[in-house]
């Protein structure tokens, strides 16, 4: 009999462990849609790199589907990249419009694209836009450059 206490006891604990290791399990899904921690990073340029124009811009996002706002995939975002500054007078929750890259801002769903930037040193910036062009973020991200003849 107390050979079956034993075995329960130790069964019971366990239980216990597995269960503290389950609530305790730290992969940063903090919503728990399985997408994790939203992390947007540019990986090229470098930040204070010099590099020549056409400056190829590299983003990675990590936590979240990256597409163009006209596949209407639910819960997915696409990218608005700012020049020098351009887009730090976009508002969270309102609409980025469309045709503003005269204006320094850019909407993206590939992970790289190409700038013409004159020479001189140039900031880039990067938010996410839902399906309906509006701003989910403000930048995530940043890199400062110089374009060089």
């Amino acid at each position: 009999m107390r050979k079956n206490w034993l075995i329960i006891g130790i069964a019971m604990l366990i239980a216990v462990f597995a269960m503290g290791a389950v609530a305790c399990d730290d992969d940063d899904d903090a919503n728990g849609d399985g997408a994790g921690a939203l992390v947007v990073r540019i990986t090229s340029p470098e930040n204070g790199a010099e590099v020549t124009s056409p400056v190829t811009v590299t983003i990675i996002a990590e936590g979240i589907a990256i597409a163009p706002a006209s596949e209407g995939q639910t819960g997915a975002a696409h990218y608005v990249v700012g020049v020098d500054g351009a887009n730090g007078s976009l508002i969270v929750g309102e609409v980025v419009g469309r045709g503003q890259e005269g204006e320094g801002i850019y909407q993206y769903a590939a992970g790289s694209t190409e700038l013409e930037l004159e020479p001189g040193e140039h900031t880039v910036s990067v938010n996410l836009a839902d399906n309906d062009d509006v701003l989910t973020d403000d930048a995530l991200v940043s890199v400062t450059f110089t374009v060089v003849e």
